[in-house]
């Protein structure tokens, strides 16, 4: 695991817990397969 820092930016007007959990492994593989390697 690693460690990273918060939010760096801290407005008075928000909660600041804008926490989303990063996408799976391979989530994306179709779109990049398409987008950058022209692949369908």
């Amino acid at each position: 695991s690693a460690h990273v820092p918060g939010n760096p930016i801290k407005l008075s007007d928000t909660d600041g817990d804008t926490y989303s959990p990063p996408p799976l492994l391979g989530a994306h593989n179709d779109d990049i397969m398409k987008e950058w390697l022209n692949k369908d």
